[in-house]
């Protein structure tokens, strides 16, 4: 299930961005994008997957067009099943700091896209079926309030 957290205000260099949640029982897959609405670009996506038969992998991109990453970043995934989980991004102004399960990635950004035009979170951009995460909490320390959706 895809689920949006619109942004009230830029996510800015210094602010948190985490979410805490609990991976799937079985083969899992999940994301988590920085998503600029207006443009439909993604500053920043990670894409979790504990797939045994397949895929054992997290990877960390910038998608310009939705078709290809760039600067994609691959790792082992730190995540089995059923399992409890926190993730955190913060940056500077040309790199983002992701912690996964305590450890602490560094991304560097592109210029052309900062994470400072994000517009949303989105946990499961694609949703797909596959994408399958329980998600416990979401937020940000930037300067947020309530903003109800239009109709």
């Amino acid at each position: 299930m895809k689920y949006f957290y619109p942004l009230t205000s830029p996510f800015t260099p210094g602010e948190t961005f985490f979410m805490r949640g609990k991976t799937w029982a079985s083969d899992f897959r999940f994301t988590v994008s920085f998503y600029n609405r207006i443009a439909q670009k993604w500053p920043l996506y990670i894409r979790v997957f504990n797939e045994q038969k397949t895929r054992d992998v997290t990877d960390i991109a910038i998608w310009e067009d939705g078709v290809a990453p760039i600067n994609e970043q691959k790792m082992a995934t730190y995540y089995g099943f059923n399992e409890e989980f926190e993730i955190r991004v913060n940056s500077s102004a040309t790199q983002a700091f992701i912690t996964l399960k305590n450890k602490v990635v560094t991304y560097n950004l592109s210029k052309k896209l900062p994470l400072t035009d994000t517009t949303d979170f989105v946990i499961n951009f694609s949703a797909w079926d596959e994408e399958k995460v329980i998600l416990n909490y979401i937020g940000w320390t930037g300067n947020c309030w309530f903003e109800p959706f239009s109709s």
